[in-house]
């Protein structure tokens, strides 16, 4: 139930506390990301599995971000980018790849930095 709940809370972008949970959620992560490429492997030698390797795909995707594949907060996914300038962005409408590059930089830069000052 432990892990579940870890799983659950990283990919939910929920924000962990306890340092000793964080560390278990990163060998959590990593032992999952594993499995589901390992689970990959196999469901391309085997004959009539494509609905089972497209999903396993997606959650090995989902672990290797670290995020749901609906999830408002791919930012997080760009370098130097964290929990918290995500959840500005999120909160700032900017939910997809596309409208965080068809906005100026300069409506990013504000959305950011008038969150922090109310």
């Amino acid at each position: 139930m432990k892990v579940n709940v870890i799983i659950q809370a990283v990919l939910g972008n929920l924000d962990i506390q306890n340092q000793g949970l964080v560390c278990d959620s990163m060998k959590i992560m990593r032992c999952c990301e594993r499995l589901a490429n390992c689970l990959i492997e196999y469901l391309e030698t085997r004959d009539k599995c494509y609905s089972a390797l497209s999903n396993t795909i997606t959650l090995a995707k989902c672990f290797r971000v670290k995020l749901w594949e609906n999830s408002p907060y791919v930012s997080k996914q760009l370098t130097g980018v964290g929990q918290v300038i995500s959840t500005l962005l999120m909160k700032a409408g900017k939910t997809s790849f596309k409208e965080i590059t068809s906005t100026n930089p300069r409506h990013i830069e504000m959305a950011s930095i008038c969150s922090y000052l109310v």
